[in-house]
């Protein structure tokens, strides 16, 4: 487990979706390579233009930086899952008609 404490300058940059993932749902995910989603292809671009830019930080290993991509690919489809289960979730809700 990492020992370092990160003090956020202010709490808006503390992003509690983020809290929700730990090394061992990290390691799952990895391992299981699951749950799996599909992305269109311009969002997969973007996404990895956005991590390639990230990966050019110095002193990475090619290990690492796969390590990197893994976790921001499962990021984001993991975003789009829940988008779209809120999506699915709204319209099996049933309209609510008030009567006057």
């Amino acid at each position: 487990m990492p020992t370092k404490n990160f003090i956020p300058a202010s709490q808006r940059a503390v992003c509690h979706n983020m809290k929700r993932v730990t090394l061992e749902k990290v390691l799952w995910a990895l391992e299981e390579m699951s749950p799996e989603v599909r992305v269109p292809e311009e969002i997969r671009l973007k996404a990895k233009t956005a991590v390639d830019k990230m990966l050019v930080a110095p002193g990475l290993t090619r290990a690492n930086r796969a390590s990197l991509l893994r976790i921001e690919h499962m990021r984001i489809c993991r975003m789009q899952q829940e988008s779209r289960a809120r999506k699915e979730k709204i319209q099996e809700e049933p309209l609510m008609v008030r009567r006057s």
